[in-house]
């Protein structure tokens, strides 16, 4: 796990890059690394608090949403992180992470860098991950790969209920819209 110890942290920063490979906080099914995650980032002190900047990227296995095929995507995503211990003791142990909402608490002097990238790189992933932009998906009735095999499946017919939308929209195409059917009834030039 990657963790930063907050003492061995010099006052001009600590720089903190390189390739880790994936540890048990990857292995809880969200998601399935490809390669190790590539960190580069800055550690600065500042007090109690310890910012982190830099940058990310990785290589993750993700199922398409039409075709259902696995494919590899490639995340490359900003690091801006800053942590405070949990509890302050010079406030009686009171959480400095209640007054400070963007912040991510940390305990015995460890910053665990691991989690909080994990977090990062979830967060940048797509709600909707496609295999490229026009992945036709898979057909409906045999579950065939649209575009990579042969499906000799007919198209279902139309729900009935929505048969008129259907025919509105032949009926001289947009022109029934209230603000078209104004203008047409006034002419063009606002003379009616």
């Amino acid at each position: 796990m990657l963790t930063v110890d907050v003492r061995q942290i010099p006052d001009c920063g600590l720089d903190v890059s390189g390739e880790f490979e994936r540890d048990a906080l990857w292995e809880d099914g969200a998601v399935a690394l490809h390669g190790p995650v590539r960190l580069e980032t800055r550690v600065v002190r500042s007090g109690p608090r310890v910012a982190v900047t830099g940058h990310a990227e990785a290589e993750v296995f993700l199922d398409c949403s039409r075709c259902l095929e696995q494919f590899r995507y490639a995340v490359e995503l900003p690091v801006s992180l800053v942590f405070v211990p949990a509890a302050d003791p010079a406030r009686g142990g009171k959480d400095i992470a209640e007054r400070d909402g963007d912040a991510v608490p940390y305990e015995g002097g460890q910053v665990r860098l691991g989690e909080e990238l994990r977090e990062l790189v979830l967060v940048a992933l797509p709600m909707k991950p496609l295999c490229r932009e026009d992945c036709p998906g898979i057909c409906p009735q045999c579950g065939r790969k649209l575009g990579r095999e042969e499906c000799g499946c007919r198209p279902e017919p139309a729900d009935p209920r929505l048969a008129v939308l259907g025919k509105l929209k032949a009926v001289r195409g947009n022109d029934l819209l209230p603000e078209k059917q104004g203008a047409e009834r006034r002419g063009e030039d606002g003379t009616t």
